[in-house]
């Protein structure tokens, strides 16, 4: 990294981890909770005490962008409004901010896009995961090939153009053909973003070494769990996807991700000042913060989190004074400093942060 480069400290983002999903997925970063109606709820107005609990100095920064992660979208699109109305009343969102959530296909629908675009959600970053039927099974997605292009077609009748695609390459039973036939399906209904992930979490990996050995290949929970890449074949998706979306108007803006030269905004603002270095106060179970020089983490337990949300030090975990080698670290070197193997590499790396 070039030492020159100092992190944007003076920039805050927000991210409020919602770790619930739909169901256990058989590979890849799981989030413990599924939850009925009632936990869910009770999970969102836990947010709003957190929120409220925060003191003045943080609220009075001016706040760039807010990310709802993880399985915000199998929320109750109501509750989440609600939050997101109290996150502009308490904190100072800076002009322009920008509001995203992660969404599952599945979840795209009149209603949910009625509430988040009245509430001032902007932007939309979609697990589209893969755009191959099989691929899709294999990873334990909750929707299909032609859910995900019912999805599509709802984003464009509200008119949210502001999305970001995300797909895996690393998937099992994944193939050059298939691959290619994702990224050639995603570049055809010109995606704004396409962000590609490895999928190199400890049960993917763990099961391909298996297969090397001849032991038993499983995914988690034991079932039995199709072919995976070698990391050699994830190198050789990622440069497919370099030259693929490259010939058609693509251009990578970090590691992993590809904007479409003139659809703007495409790059997003959440994204960019988190490989700046920026601040980042994390709100929500397990939840992380870089924030004035302090590393900490919220407690992943849910009980205690929806109970106590609003005691900073009954939920805190282990808050550390951030070393100037970490401070150092938050940026991500600009691509055009890096080579493909680096840009690769990184991309691996941060993937297998995301699984931690």
């Amino acid at each position: 990294m070039d030492a020159c480069i100092a992190p944007a400290t003076d920039k805050l983002v927000v991210d409020v981890a919602f770790p619930f999903t739909l169901s256990t997925p058989k590979y890849g970063p799981s989030r413990p909770f599924t939850g009925n109606h009632a936990a869910k709820a009770a999970y969102v107005d836990a947010l709003e005490a957190e929120l409220a609990s925060l003191d003045d100095e943080v609220r009075a920064r001016p706040v760039s962008a807010v990310r709802l992660s993880g399985g915000a979208s199998i929320m109750s699109a109501d509750k989440v409004c609600h939050l997101v109305r109290q996150i502009k009343k308490t904190l100072t969102l800076a002009p322009g901010a920008e509001i995203s959530i992660d969404v599952e296909p599945l979840t795209v629908c009149t209603p949910s896009l009625t509430d988040w675009t009245s509430c001032g959600i902007t932007r939309v970053n979609l697990a589209a995961l893969s755009c191959d039927d099989a691929e899709l099974t294999a990873l334990g997605a909750r929707h299909s090939r032609e859910q995900l292009q019912n999805a599509l077609l709802f984003l464009e009748k509200f008119h949210m153009a502001n999305v970001n695609f995300e797909v895996l390459y690393g998937a099992p039973g994944q193939t050059v053909a298939s691959w290619k036939r994702t990224l050639l399906t995603l570049a055809g209904v010109d995606a704004p973003q396409i962000s590609i992930r490895p999928l190199v979490d400890a049960a993917s990996d763990k099961a391909w070494t298996a297969a090397q050995t001849g032991e038993a290949n499983t995914a988690q929970g034991g079932v039995p769990a199709a072919p995976l890449p070698s990391p050699e074949t994830r190198r050789a998706f990622y440069e497919q996807a370099q030259r693929i979306l490259g010939e058609r108007g693509y251009t990578e803006i970090a590691p992993g991700d590809f904007a479409k030269s003139g659809l703007a905004p495409a790059s997003g603002v959440f994204g960019p000042l988190m490989r700046a270095g920026a601040d980042v106060l994390g709100l929500g179970a397990g939840a992380r913060s870089r924030l004035d020089g302090f590393l900490y983490e919220n407690a992943c337990d849910y009980d205690l989190y929806v109970a106590k949300s609003a005691d900073f030090e009954a939920i805190v975990r282990n808050p550390l004074r951030e070393s100037e080698q970490s401070l150092r670290a938050r940026v991500c070197p600009p691509i055009e400093n890096l080579t493909a193997s680096q840009r690769f590499d990184l991309l691996e790396t941060m993937g297998a942060s995301l699984a931690r």
